[in-house]
C-alpha cells in the first residue's frame, strides 16, 4: 500500500480569540485531516443550519477511569476541552463524495487536564465538504492547519 501525501491546504495562526471559518476547500482528495493545538472547539460543515443534526460517540479515558457519551447535536462539541490547550486532529473521510453521509473521527488530548479523548461523528448529508466552521473562540497563539490527502 503507498504512503498516502498530505498537501497543506491552509494554516494559520490564531492572533486574537475568535471562532474560524475555513473556505474554498478543493474536491481533489480522497480526506481531509485539520490539526490545531488549541483543544476541542465546536465545529461545524459546510455552514450548516443549527437544525441539522450531527451523530456522535465519544470515548473520554484520564487517569481517574474512562467514560462514554452519544448524542445527537446541531455541532460537533466536547464540552470539557473547550478553551483547554491541547491536540486535536479532525479526519474527515471520503469529503467530496456526493453519495453518502459524511464521517468524521476526532482524537483530542490535553496535558493540562489529563485527557485523552476519541470521537466518531456522521453529517447526514451528501453534500460534498467546501467549508469548515470551528464556531467557538480559538486560543491565541493556536496553529490551526488543514491538509487534503491525496487519493
Amino acid at each position: 500500500m503507498a504512503t498516502p501525501t498530505y498537501e497543506l491546504l491552509f494554516t494559520t495562526t490564531i492572533l486574537v480569540a475568535a471562532p474560524l471559518t475555513i473556505t474554498g476547500i478543493p474536491s481533489d482528495y480522497g480526506d481531509l485531516v485539520l490539526a490545531h493545538d488549541s483543544g476541542y472547539n465546536q465545529m461545524r460543515v459546510n455552514n450548516n443550519t443549527p437544525t441539522s443534526t450531527y451523530s456522535m460517540v465519544r470515548i473520554t479515558g484520564n487517569s481517574s477511569g474512562a467514560t462514554s457519551f452519544a448524542d445527537n447535536s446541531s455541532e460537533i462539541y466536547h464540552p470539557d476541552m473547550a478553551g483547554k490547550e491541547g491536540t486535536t486532529i479532525v479526519n474527515f473521510m471520503d469529503y467530496s463524495s456526493t453519495d453518502k453521509h459524511k464521517s468524521i473521527l476526532i482524537r483530542m488530548s490535553s496535558h493540562v487536564i489529563d485527557v485523552l479523548t476519541a470521537m466518531a461523528a456522521r453529517w447526514p448529508d451528501t453534500s460534498a465538504i467546501n467549508e469548515i466552521n470551528l464556531i467557538s473562540n480559538l486560543r491565541v497563539g493556536s496553529v490551526v492547519s488543514l491538509y487534503g490527502v491525496a487519493k
